[in-house]
């Protein structure tokens, strides 16, 4: 109903009737950034595990759960955008200077993770839970 109306708006406004091409509806991702606000979510990895807690709008708190350094944690500003359905890219740097950015995708339970230090890069697949 919503598409027919817009239509019918578009096709007075415009003045065009009929002719007018009316643009396909734009997806809108059902994920949001502030989804995660409040949510705990397990980074798991091959050789580790990390549990991240979403703490607000720029704060989160990481700590390593599983792997060399259990027990090491550290409160971090982060950055967060909706990249597709369902997938939301979270990155922040830590005061090491190690880099990450985490593609999170929730309905497949899959995470993904660039990082890097200075010039070294690596890639790190493994699997999200959210608590």
């Amino acid at each position: 109903m919503r598409k027919v109306l817009a239509a019918v708006t578009l096709s007075l406004l415009t003045g065009c009737g009929a002719r007018c091409a009316v643009a396909a509806p734009v997806a809108t991702p059902s994920t949001s950034e502030t989804d995660l606000i409040g949510r705990t979510v397990l980074f798991v990895y091959e050789t580790a595990t990390y549990r991240v807690e979403i703490l607000d709008a720029e704060q989160l708190r990481w700590t390593r759960t599983r792997g060399d350094n259990t027990g090491e944690t550290a409160l971090e500003r982060y950055v967060a955008t909706v990249i597709g359905p369902e997938k939301v890219l979270v990155s922040w740097v830590e005061a090491s200077g190690l880099a990450l950015s985490n593609v999170l995708d929730p309905d497949a339970g899959t995470l993904l993770t660039h990082g890097n230090t200075g010039r070294a890069l690596f890639r790190n697949p493994g699997r999200l839970e959210i608590d």
